[in-house]
């Protein structure tokens, strides 16, 4: 990542860098380098802000994962009277582009030549992330089938951009034959056709979300956020949810499986079809449950069509010789994306449920997005 002198002294890499930290466990630590570029021209700033990334983190100083370089002012193009550019930019924004254009080229450039890793994850100084993050890259990696050279971890300007470090010379030097006309976040638009991937590739919910409000330009506020970002998904009821199998019929990708749906923490189901009558979502629990209430929402805010239009909530407490659920029976129906059922074990007429499940009624034009199915269990059962 690149990081330079903000206003007011105005600090975000810090908060970056405990994202990315804590955010990942000991043994994921050390399948990644953190390269930090300082590339302002202020000398007091850059010794100010190493002295205390290594004061910061000593251990990921020490052992390599944090690994600081810098820039100097010899090192850039002619940042003066650049005419190619956008009509309507300032002088000053059009310096301040071109400048970072150069910083991030520098940066990819030395990645390249060291061949640190396989892969090189572009981030900004000003981003946090989520627990797990770098299983769930390496899984959507691993998840694809046809050729790629960008795949994307946020939907913002050049934030969370996964490439090969092989393709970095290229992508740099592209970025720097284009330096004055157009920023990286543009370019790299491009590039990526260039390298033969004609669509891009965008994990969603996406890992990376941006947070810095105060730039390096002056008078440039920055307020733009990724609505896609998956702790924005986090859950709001957070119920008991024993272990559990989740099975449906619908059709959805693995980034958008059922068990988001049904884990405590963040993200949602969402299918990658209309529901059909009789498609079905089930919940089969490991052991028998004493249910007190079980809440399902459907329908997302920034999706509020994505729900269920004519569904029903059923139960089973019975199972064939093949240990699959059988004698189902309503308890509920959702209304406006929504069911919940209280006094579940009065409405259900048992204290022993193996399965719940969602069933369509009517088939639906619209997907359905679950953020959130949410069991809660009687005390006698929690103990």
């Amino acid at each position: 990542m690149v990081t330079a002198k903000r206003r007011n002294n105005t600090v975000y890499l810090f908060e970056t860098l405990n994202s990315l930290i804590t955010n990942a466990n000991g043994e994921e630590l050390l399948d990644i380098y953190i390269v930090i570029l300082l590339s302002d021209i202020d000398e007091e700033w850059r010794k100010n802000i190493s002295s205390t990334i290594q004061m910061k983190y000593p251990d990921e100083v020490k052992n390599g994962t944090i690994q600081i370089i810098t820039s100097f002012h010899w090192m850039y193009p002619r940042l003066q009277n650049l005419t190619h550019h956008y009509v309507g930019h300032s002088e000053n924004k059009v310096k301040w582009k071109s400048k970072q254009n150069i910083d991030f080229v520098l940066l990819w450039l030395y990645v390249f030549k060291l061949r640190l890793s396989e892969y090189y994850l572009h981030l900004e100084d000003d981003v946090i992330t989520v627990p797990g993050y770098i299983k769930m890259i390496k899984d959507f990696v691993n998840e694809q089938k046809k050729r790629w050279t960008c795949l994307e971890f946020s939907i913002l300007g050049m934030i969370a951009k996964l490439y090969r470090t092989q393709d970095l010379e290229a992508l740099a030097k592209m970025v720097a034959l284009f330096y004055e006309e157009q920023p990286a976040d543009v370019t790299f638009l491009y590039f990526n056709p260039q390298m033969l991937q004609f669509k891009r590739i965008v994990r969603k919910p996406t890992l990376f979300q941006h947070i810095g409000k105060t730039s390096s330009l002056k008078g440039k506020t920055m307020l733009v956020q990724d609505w896609f970002f998956i702790a924005n998904f986090r859950k709001t009821l957070k119920g008991d949810n024993p272990q559990a199998t989740l099975l449906t019929n619908l059709k959805f990708s693995s980034v958008y499986s059922p068990e988001n749906a049904y884990n405590k923490d963040f993200g949602y189901f969402s299918s990658e079809v209309g529901p059909k009558k009789n498609d079905y979502f089930k919940v089969v629990f490991e052991t028998t449950q004493i249910i007190q209430r079980i809440v399902v929402k459907s329908g997302l805010e920034r999706f509020p069509k994505d729900k269920f239009y004519n569904a029903v909530l059923e139960v089973s407490s019975r199972t064939d010789k093949s240990n699959n659920c059988t004698d189902y029976h309503v308890i509920g129906k959702f209304v406006n994306g929504t069911v919940d059922v209280q006094n579940f074990t009065t409405v259900a007429n048992t204290n022993n449920t193996k399965c719940i499940q969602i069933r369509v009624l009517r088939s639906q034009k619209f997907w359905v997005k679950i953020p959130e199915i949410s069991v809660f269990l009687t005390r006698s059962n929690n103990k």
